[in-house]
């Protein structure tokens, strides 16, 4: 699952002696172990792509980033501003006092309002706080608002009504999306348990593809033939495509994270009652 809380202690504990597979690591700790392999990428690798996507979709010249100041969180919006600043892109990104609730100043501090591109980066908490103060600025541009899948949650629908109107980077499969060919089967078994509350979830897509991943791992090396070895190398050997994810993987590409299998996003503009239009097809880092 998604650790933050003591992933240090529990791969540690394990001393690399079991592979352990992740849908998405939410620390560098995962990506940085040689025993892991993380399937769907981790915050320092699959947000990267936002500068690919401000730069070839939008155009964009100039950036505006916001998050809150918090354990986590204001790694991963730096790692977006780093990849706008890749593309070639002028960013300003501004942190506010976690659990802040009028965000209008930092986003004027950032120039949100004048900016081609605006990043509102955060957990599902932060998401309405951001969503309400982007709408009093005026700024309601759907493609040029974009952020990860964090606030596609039913506390955001919740509090604001409907999910924001903004571009997601997804790293996995989006739901319902009709040009991906592993979502009728992913439906089919929400349908079959009655699971659909949660199945738009990001999180639910990712463990489910895990999981499958994961299977499909053991009974490739073999049930009479299983160790250790066998299944991290038959992991770190696995090119794609994922189920529920990217079209291609490659587990060692980064030396500094050799866990890290994949990094590459794609882009849906959501467009009210579980609506989605396909911004952009898969995309890498800036230059990759």
């Amino acid at each position: 699952g998604a650790v933050a809380t003591a992933a240090q202690t529990f791969f540690a504990t394990l001393r690399g002696a079991k592979p352990v597979v992740t849908g998405v690591a939410v620390t560098p700790v995962g990506g940085a172990q040689k025993n892991a392999i993380v399937l769907f990428g981790d915050a320092g690798h699959i947000l990267l792509p936002f500068g690919t996507y401000a730069k070839s979709v939008l155009k964009a010249k100039t950036a505006a980033v916001v998050y809150p100041q918090a354990t986590g969180i204001t790694e991963a919006a730096l790692v977006i501003a780093a990849g706008l600043r890749q593309a070639g892109i002028q960013v300003k990104a501004v942190g506010y006092t976690q659990g802040q609730s009028d965000l209008t100043a930092p986003l004027t501090a950032a120039g949100a309002t004048t900016a081609d591109f605006v990043a509102p980066y955060g957990s599902a908490a932060d998401c309405a706080n951001q969503a309400n103060a982007l709408k009093q600025l005026g700024i309601t541009d759907s493609r040029k608002i974009m952020t990860a899948p964090l606030c596609l949650s039913p506390q955001v629908s919740a509090a604001l009504g409907d999910w924001p109107l903004w571009t997601y980077a997804i790293a996995s499969s989006n739901y319902g999306d009709p040009t991906d060919k592993g979502m009728p089967a992913y439906q089919r078994v929400i349908n079959k348990y009655k699971a659909q509350k949660n199945a738009p979830d990001p999180w639910h897509i990712v463990a489910f593809g895990q999981m499958l991943t994961t299977v499909r791992f053991l009974n490739e090396v073999g049930a009479d033939r299983v160790t250790p070895a066998r299944v991290l190398a038959r992991a770190k050997a696995f090119k794609g495509p994922l189920a529920l994810g990217s079209p291609k993987l490659q587990c060692g590409k980064y030396k500094k994270a050799p866990g890290i299998c994949n990094d590459m996003f794609q882009a849906f503009t959501y467009q009210g009652k579980f609506a989605f239009k396909r911004a952009s097809g898969w995309i890498g880092p800036p230059g990759k």
